[in-house]
């Protein structure tokens, strides 16, 4: 060995071991904290499924009411239909009620003025009645 060999030797004798022990804390640190990452990541995906499903439920929970929302929109919508056919029955029926009943009037409206007359003529005496009369008035 030459000078320069053995005064590395002699610095790194003792050195070598403890190089050794400093790539092994090295190596050692490393694992932490690839073991920490690890479980980082392992975490992460958890909390990702865990989110992927609360997602699924609430999409499901949601698909539920749009189900139950479309069934009520067609029950409410058959509703409306009726009540628009009903509502447009009963305004031709008032409309026919009100024709008749201005028929009604009218013809309510002649007969009144019939029985006017009626009584207008049964109100004056009879025509033997009026000469009769003036034949007692003149005889007086």
């Amino acid at each position: 060995m030459g000078d320069d060999q053995q005064v590395r030797a002699s610095a790194t004798g003792s050195g070598a071991v403890a190089g050794d022990d400093d790539v092994a804390a090295g190596l050692r640190e490393q694992v932490r904290l690839l073991e920490r990452q690890l479980l980082e990541a392992r975490q992460a995906a958890l909390v990702s499924r865990d989110h992927v499903v609360g997602i699924e439920a609430e999409i499901g929970r949601q698909n539920a009411d749009i189900v139950r929302l479309h069934v009520e929109v067609r029950r409410l919508s058959a509703r409306a239909k009726r009540l628009g056919e009903r509502k447009d029955a009963q305004a031709k029926r008032i409309t026919e009620l009100q024709d008749k009943l201005g028929a009604a009037r009218k013809s309510s409206a002649t007969l009144t003025r019939r029985v006017g007359e009626l009584e207008a003529v049964a109100a004056r005496p009879s025509f033997a009645r009026r000469v009769a009369r003036r034949l007692r008035g003149s005889g007086r």
